[in-house]
């Protein structure tokens, strides 16, 4: 998130686990970021009992990196209901990439514009996918 920043006139994270937010913001001080916002908690329950939308306005990019098992049901609904011109979408399991990708493109008109694999891990069968994903309508 941090990264993004210079590029951004907000930048919002998510994080499950705490001590990964409170480094986030830790890094974001250190760093005279003050445009970076932090939530921790589940992504498929921020966003669906919470007013993100209203209080951070509607995403131009979601960066997404989910888990193995990919992203809850509720939660891709979630984001193609914030409704982000692009979404870059990060995972370690190909598979569930491209289940959740088919309904961004079934719920949400969402195009793949390209996939790249990323080998983080030689010698492994594991392969990291990066999507970029665009807004038809």
């Amino acid at each position: 998130s941090i990264a993004r920043n210079t590029q951004a006139k907000s930048v919002v994270g998510f994080e499950i686990v705490e001590s990964a937010v409170d480094d986030a913001r830790q890094n974001a001080a250190a760093n005279g970021v003050d445009n970076a916002h932090f939530l921790c908690g589940d992504l498929a329950e921020l966003l669906s009992t919470s007013d993100c939308r209203e209080k951070f306005g509607r995403p131009n990019v979601a960066i997404i990196d989910p888990p193995r098992p990919g992203m809850h049901p509720q939660c891709v609904l979630d984001v193609v209901r914030l409704w982000p011109q692009r979404i870059v979408y990060v995972s370690c399991n190909p598979a569930t990439q491209a289940r959740d990708i088919r309904v961004l493109h079934e719920r949400g008109g969402y195009r793949l514009v390209s996939l790249t694999p990323v080998d983080m891990f030689p010698h492994s069968p594991h392969v990291e996918t990066v999507a970029l994903l665009d807004r038809t309508s």
